[in-house]
C-alpha cells in the first residue's frame, strides 16, 4: 500500500554509497517536465541547519530549477499523527542556482 503511494510521488530509492546516473536524471527529467520534486537536499531529515549538498545543487542546475527551502515541523511518528498534532510547511525565499557558464 505504502509502495504504491510513494511510487505516485515518483518515489525512487537512492543508494547513497553507490549513486547511479538516475540520481541525476530521474529527477532533472522530472523538473523539465514541470513536476515537483521532493528532495532532503542536506541528505537527510534533521533539526539543524546545514548546507546543501552537491547532488541537489546538481539538479537544479541541470534542470534550471530553483531550489525552494521547506522545513517540516509536525508529527514524526504514528503516534503522534494520532493525537492530532498539527503539521506546518514553512516555505523559505526560492534559491536560484547559476551554471558556470552564467558566472
Amino acid at each position: 500500500m505504502i509502495g504504491w503511494f510513494l511510487r505516485k510521488l515518483n518515489d525512487f530509492p537512492v543508494d547513497r554509497d553507490n549513486p547511479g546516473p538516475s540520481v541525476l536524471k530521474i529527477p532533472s527529467r522530472l523538473l523539465t517536465q514541470g513536476e515537483v520534486v521532493g528532495i532532503f537536499s542536506s541528505g537527510t531529515r534533521i533539526e539543524e541547519q546545514t548546507a546543501l549538498k552537491q547532488g541537489a545543487i546538481t539538479i537544479a542546475q541541470r534542470s534550471k530549477a530553483p531550489i525552494i527551502p521547506v522545513a517540516y515541523e509536525g508529527p514524526n511518528s504514528f503516534k503522534e499523527l494520532f493525537i492530532k498534532r498539527e503539521a506546518y510547511l514553512i516555505f523559505g525565499e526560492p534559491i536560484h542556482i547559476s551554471t558556470s557558464k552564467e558566472q
